[in-house]
């Protein structure tokens, strides 16, 4: 059976999810699992995934994406952002 087929979002721009938890939360726990079992401390994996998958989760719910980049300009220097388009942010000249 083809699950894109008969896939109904909430919403027209929601994200594809599988058992409640997008592509995103499911890599976060592979990557955190996949690191607990390469060290030999699975229990410390898995609480870890679940504490970054909760995390990720109200960030998600308290920030707009869109908040991101302006963050990023205003707060790290221009080399690190890669922004070299627009003025420094510390170069604050105000027009009128």
């Amino acid at each position: 059976m083809d699950f894109e087929k008969f896939y109904i979002p909430q919403f027209l721009d929601s994200e594809l999810e599988y058992l409640h938890l997008t592509i995103r939360e499911h890599a976060i726990i592979i990557i955190c699992m996949g690191l607990g079992f390469s060290l030999k401390k699975f229990l410390l994996g898995t609480v870890l995934a679940l504490a970054l998958v909760l995390i990720s989760k109200e960030l998600k719910k308290r920030l707009d994406i869109s908040v991101v980049p302006s963050f990023f300009y205003w707060h790290f220097p221009s080399w690190f952002t890669g922004i070299k388009s627009l003025p420094s942010s510390h170069k604050r000249f105000f027009v009128g």
